[in-house]
């Protein structure tokens, strides 16, 4: 509801004299998901390649959660070059570093989502600083570099037990 309401904002108010972005949710259908305003196209089941596809062409990416472990989405489109607004929550909090790799907004904030996603579609040198930086800092999340850790960490465990 919160990017949602965002959305409607960004509509209502857009700057420019084309039409505002269309919105592209996808993802898995869900019960609790709010009514879908004028302008959105929700997408599901989209196989992994279409995803990817879907990121790599985006203006922006969001990922406005109320609660995220790790953000699996999120590293995909950093991974994807897209300018990326994240929630200020769990392992988003950890992964962009605001205003460098991506731009952080408080949970559940329509007012902060709605001026982020001004400043990525109307601001392009942010946005290209966001593209670069955050495509390095995606690089940090991938198997070929977290796997290692991982194995060094169980190595660490081994020893200590044996």
């Amino acid at each position: 509801d919160v990017l949602f309401d965002a959305y409607r904002r960004l509509v209502d108010g857009w700057p420019g004299s084309d039409p505002a972005p269309e919105l592209v949710c996808i993802g898995t259908a869900r019960p609790d998901t709010p009514p879908v305003p004028a302008g959105v196209r929700i997408r599901h089941d989209v196989p992994h390649h279409e995803v990817m596809a879907a990121w790599h062409g985006a203006a922006a990416g969001v990922v406005p959660s109320i609660n995220e472990a790790m953000g699996q989405v999120a590293v995909e489109a950093l991974l994807a070059r897209t300018p990326l607004i994240a929630s200020r929550i769990g392992g988003l909090a950890d992964m962009i570093r605001d205003g460098e790799s991506g731009l952080h907004v408080p949970v559940a904030d329509t007012a902060a989502l709605h001026t982020a996603l001004i400043r990525v579609l109307t601001e392009p040198d942010l946005a290209a600083r966001l593209r670069t930086a955050g495509y390095q800092r995606g690089l940090d999340y991938t198997a070929a570099r977290v796997v290692p850790q991982i194995e060094e960490v169980y190595r660490a465990c081994i020893a200590t037990a044996g």
